[in-house]
């Protein structure tokens, strides 16, 4: 019994660097995606006012490709994935709702990472919190206050690492899938509209050809 309990005491010790390492890596990415929000975030206050004037625009008329470029393809993600959707005049509904559905599992995955880190980083932190645990009791029983010392501030540390992860990458995540759930919106009112002209333009063609033969 003593020897299992010893193999296992060696391996959970052993994984206190990777876990370390493991948090230092999670903290540079979660930091890269927080400038990487305040970019997109600029990008979206600069061209708001473009693309709220193009979802005008295509309330009265069909969107064109040069309407889906200048300074409005760099409101959002989606909008590059639009032209594919809404130039095709030959595509059928199917083929459009079909677009929409890739845009909807790119968002997801644009979501992943911050889901990712939202439960990654807690949980290295309470790693990081417990595994120490074990060397500072071995200490206190030795008497060697250092290392019972040393081996708290790693733990406390950890924790508050893994919890910062944790709680930026929350936040990250309400505010994209806020963004992304409207744009999604958006997507699928265009390509609604497109689908509607298209649906009008074959009911109009009927209706002449109809009259023609009358």
């Amino acid at each position: 019994m003593k020897t299992i309990a010893d193999i296992i005491y060696q391996i959970s010790t052993s994984l206190l660097l990777p876990v370390l390492v493991s948090l230092v890596v999670l903290l540079s990415c979660t930091l890269f995606a927080l400038g990487s929000l305040l970019g997109e975030w600029l990008s979206r206050r600069r061209h708001h006012a473009c693309w709220q004037k193009l979802l005008a625009t295509a309330r009265v008329q069909r969107i064109e490709a040069l309407t889906l470029t200048g300074p409005v393809r760099d409101y959002s993600w989606i909008v590059p994935l639009l032209p594919r959707a809404l130039d095709n005049d030959d595509a059928t509904a199917v083929f459009r709702e079909k677009c929409l559905a890739e845009m909807e599992v790119r968002a997801t995955g644009r979501l992943a990472w911050m889901n990712f880190g939202i439960r990654t980083g807690p949980l290295l932190g309470l790693m990081g919190t417990l595994i120490p645990m074990g060397p500072a009791l071995v200490g206190l029983s030795d008497g060697s206050f250092q290392s019972v010392s040393e081996n708290l501030v790693i733990a406390f540390a950890t924790t508050v690492i893994g919890v910062l992860i944790g709680a930026l990458c929350y936040g990250m995540w309400l505010i994209r899938r806020q963004w992304y759930g409207q744009d999604l919106v958006d997507a699928q009112f265009l390509i609604g509209q497109c689908i509607e002209r298209q649906l009008s333009a074959v009911n109009d063609g009927e209706v002449t050809s109809g009259n023609a033969y009358a």
